[in-house]
């Protein structure tokens, strides 16, 4: 009697390429026969299946419940495992991906009747969330939360970059959750399901403030070359911020950091968030919440001036108040 059902099937995708090793159109494929409660299944009969119903090859595993075989990339076969008579079988996608050596397939099957649950896939997938705003520019702390009928299963925080990353099952629907300053955004997260994939890259855009009330140059605020530490002689220009602040409790503001176009302008971004996150912690030492103070760092994106002269340059090397509120 032949079974359809009973298993559980766990792609994993090892992408490190070794040239010369095997031929460019074959991959190893490591698999491991476990019952639900993880035992090895040991000394098992199983047999692969051609598309065209013809047998590949038969193999037993291993003291481990392992085999190890050598297949054609983007082949579909059917595995069929034996047990005491009886038979489960599924399909099985061979990956067809360039530098691809060898994926591992975990196959879980209930033996005992009348307990088979219903076919089930998983594949793991490295998920990076790349949180920016409507204008590509990075958000750094946001704060990411995954759940499941209402169970948090991951949280991570973006960082200088605005990406935090995750493995997760790509065929499972996610409750997603991005919350940064107060602001709170929520979505569903389901991932393509025609094409596995070792690595995904999740965009997700928010915009955390939609409105300023002022916005100003803070002068003569100067950082070493090339770093976030600040300058002694900015001191008197952070000081009068900070007693601005203490007056107006009500005060919430924006610290936008800023540079010119020399340079990559991931880094440049990347260095304006990172004095932002200065000038914000140098407020927060003298007794100003965090709370009230949002660090962010606009990079090249936003010149007030011409890239083309010094005098251009050093005007579009600024760090900005946007007051949000007061």
């Amino acid at each position: 009697m032949r079974k359809t059902a009973g298993f559980l099937l766990l792609l994993i995708i090892t992408c490190s390429y070794v040239p010369n090793l095997i031929a460019q159109n074959t991959v190893v494929a490591n698999f491991e026969f476990r019952d639900v409660n993880e035992k090895p299944l040991a000394s098992k009969q199983f047999i692969i299946y051609k598309a065209d119903k013809t047998v590949l090859l038969k193999g037993i595993t291993d003291a481990s419940g392992n085999y190890t075989a050598k297949l054609v990339k983007g082949s579909t076969l059917t595995v069929e495992f034996t047990e005491s008579g009886e038979n489960w079988s599924f399909e099985l996608n061979i990956p067809n991906k360039e530098g691809l050596n060898s994926f591992t397939t975990v196959c879980k099957i209930s033996l005992e009747a009348g307990t088979i649950p219903a076919a089930e896939t998983s594949h793991t997938t490295h998920l990076i969330f790349k949180v920016t705003d409507e204008n590509n520019v990075y958000e750094q702390e946001a704060v990411i939360s995954l759940s499941q009928n209402g169970n948090e299963v991951y949280n991570c925080t973006t960082g200088l970059d605005g990406t935090c990353a995750t493995d997760i099952d790509q065929y499972q629907t996610y409750d997603l959750t991005i919350s940064k300053f107060g602001r709170i955004f929520k979505k569903k997260i389901e991932l393509p399901k025609n094409e596995r994939y070792s690595e995904y890259v999740y965009n997700i855009t928010i915009q955390v403030v939609t409105q300023y009330k002022r916005t100003y140059t803070l002068d003569n605020v100067y950082f070493d070359y090339d770093k976030s530490d600040i300058r002694e002689e900015s001191f008197p220009a952070l000081n009068a911020l900070y007693s601005a602040m203490k007056e107006n409790p009500a005060m919430v503001v924006e610290i936008a950091g800023h540079t010119d176009n020399k340079g990559p302008d991931d880094y440049n971004m990347e260095l304006s968030q990172r004095r932002s996150n200065a000038v914000r912690d140098y407020l927060v030492k003298k007794g100003i919440s965090a709370k009230r103070i949002l660090p962010k760092g606009y990079g090249e994106n936003e010149p007030i001036d011409t890239n083309d002269t010094d005098a251009g340059r050093q005007k579009n090397r600024r760090t900005e108040v946007r007051v949000i509120s007061e």
